[in-house]
């Protein structure tokens, strides 16, 4: 849970720095839903304000049925500081 600020979204997993969603489909396709999805667990947890808030700089796919991991910088998107800012203004909408 992303500090209570939607208490049913949860990613799947969160190793280190990066936040891991797992996929149990034999698709292994990299879709724009998928990154939609770990994006949005992402700008949760930087609106996260409890003591519980995992600091996270990577966003990765497991496709369990191949043992396949994607893993990707969210630096590689926009840098940090701009991510923090989408999160802040997606806040005061």
């Amino acid at each position: 849970m992303f500090g209570g600020i939607i208490p049913t979204i949860a990613g799947d997993l969160i190793f280190d720095v990066t936040l891991i969603d797992v996929k149990c489909g034999s698709n292994i396709k990299i879709d724009r839903f998928f990154l939609n999805q770990l994006l949005s667990y992402y700008f949760l947890n930087l609106l996260d304000t409890s003591k519980d808030k995992k600091e996270i700089n990577k966003i990765g796919i497991y496709f369990a049925r191949v043992d396949i991991l994607w893993v990707h910088n969210l630096n590689d998107f926009h840098t940090i500081d701009e991510l923090h800012q989408f999160s802040q203004n997606l806040l005061n909408l």
